[in-house]
């Protein structure tokens, strides 16, 4: 459920709610399974992707730890997954 939320007039930002954005990356997390035999790169990226979720969700700052955040979210990290 996207709401478009007039900030600036020169940018557009959307708003998710946490609920609809949890249900999209566990998805995605879920789908992790599928990923044996994908390069390391991607899977770095992907985990790059949850971390940035993850943060958004709980408004957290790049310089606090991610693993708390994954923790209170009951996120495994990629390679665990796999």
């Amino acid at each position: 459920m996207l709401r478009y939320t007039p900030t600036d007039p020169q940018r557009a930002a959307f708003s998710v709610s946490t609920r609809a954005l949890l249900t999209l990356i566990r998805a995605l997390v879920v789908s992790c399974s599928v990923l044996t035999g994908v390069s390391s790169h991607l899977l770095s990226r992907l985990q790059s992707i949850m971390n940035a979720v993850a943060r958004l969700i709980f408004y957290a700052r790049r310089s606090e730890h991610i693993t708390t955040l994954l923790h209170d979210l009951q996120w495994l990290r990629v390679p665990e997954r796999i």
